[in-house]
């Protein structure tokens, strides 16, 4: 998928005016914009060790990051325990049996041993 016209002109317009930074931050405000963060990753890339490139990719880097955890969304609390339910009957039945322990431990007639004189 190809970036919108606005994106790939403004990479354009920077071959001229490579050393200028705000041209380098309106292409990043686009790229942000427009969601196009790969491409313009690649499109710095192209330019190798270029001490400006390198800025600029760690740059778009960081602000994709960004994008990426500004938007992500909320897990629903249904799904963050989605065994919350069998838990709690789990819970309610080992609970019930050791109540049904002590009952029947306490039910049952103490048995007593008589000694023979």
């Amino acid at each position: 998928m190809s970036p919108p016209d606005a994106v790939v002109q403004a990479w354009d317009a920077l071959a001229d005016h490579w050393d200028d930074q705000p041209r380098h931050d309106a292409l990043l405000g686009l790229v942000a914009q427009h969601g196009c963060f790969a491409w313009a990753a690649s499109q710095y890339k192209t330019r190798g060790d270029d001490p400006i490139a390198l800025r600029q990719l760690e740059r778009v880097r960081k602000a994709a990051i960004a994008t990426m955890f500004a938007t992500a969304s909320k897990k629903p609390e249904n799904e963050r325990l989605p065994f919350k339910s069998s838990f709690i009957v789990l819970l309610i039945v080992a609970i019930l049996t050791g109540v049904g322990l002590i009952y029947l431990q306490f039910r049952q007639p103490h048995s007593t041993q008589s000694h023979a004189p």
